[in-house]
């Protein structure tokens, strides 16, 4: 915001021409009464001027807050929209891992390529590739029950407790034999403790 002076100029040209017919003393007491009411509007301007700037920073203020504030609702969405896909607010999905199974891979490498990528902790590797391999028509001649009782395991890792959960159904469902009771066993703990994820508790290893 800029002050003019012109207003000023024309009403010291209008008070000249006042003066040749109101004489000395009327025309100064104008210039007076004039010279008060410019002041005036520039002690008002500056006023606006500081409240202006005193807005801006009170704008500012609240800018930060209402970023914050969104930043925190998505943070709520995102984390009841995983709690629906995954069963936990922090669970991966599998549209969110960004890893891509190798092209080419018969049944049984592929499997071999997720206990590796599970053994080295690689669990969003390890669920990707598992998945991959499920999706397979030939996956029943290699995804026996132990290797669905591992994918639970690695999507317990990952905090996926409904993928968890449907291998773990799935290893049991095809357990047999010998297995059978080894696996039952191990799923009954994990089962455990995605119950204990679900009230707010630790995990389980092993």
């Amino acid at each position: 915001m800029r002050f003019s002076y012109r207003p000023l100029l024309l009403a010291v040209l209008c008070l000249w021409l006042n003066a040749c017919s109101q004489g000395p003393s009327a025309w100064w007491s104008s210039v007076n009464a004039k010279a008060h009411q410019i002041a005036t509007v520039e002690a008002s301007y500056h006023a606006l001027q500081l409240e202006h700037e005193h807005l801006k920073k009170d704008f500012y203020v609240l800018e930060d807050e209402v970023i914050e504030l969104r930043a925190k609702v998505h943070s709520i969405e995102d984390g009841e929209h995983n709690l629906k896909a995954t069963g936990t607010p922090g669970g991966r999905a599998i549209s969110s891992i960004a890893y891509e199974v190798p092209k080419g891979l018969r049944a049984e490498d592929a499997l071999a390529l997720a206990y590796e990528h599970f053994t080295e902790q690689r669990f969003a590797q390890a669920a990707a590739t598992f998945e991959e391999l499920f999706q397979r028509p030939e996956a029943a001649a290699v995804g026996d029950a132990w290797a669905h009782y591992t994918a639970g395991v690695t999507w317990f890792q990952l905090g996926n407790t409904l993928k968890a959960k449907e291998n773990f159904d799935e290893a049991m469902n095809g357990a047999t034999g010998e297995q059978r009771e080894k696996i039952h066993k191990k799923v009954d703990l994990w089962m455990r403790a995605i119950d204990r994820k679900k009230r707010g508790g630790g995990t389980l290893g092993g």
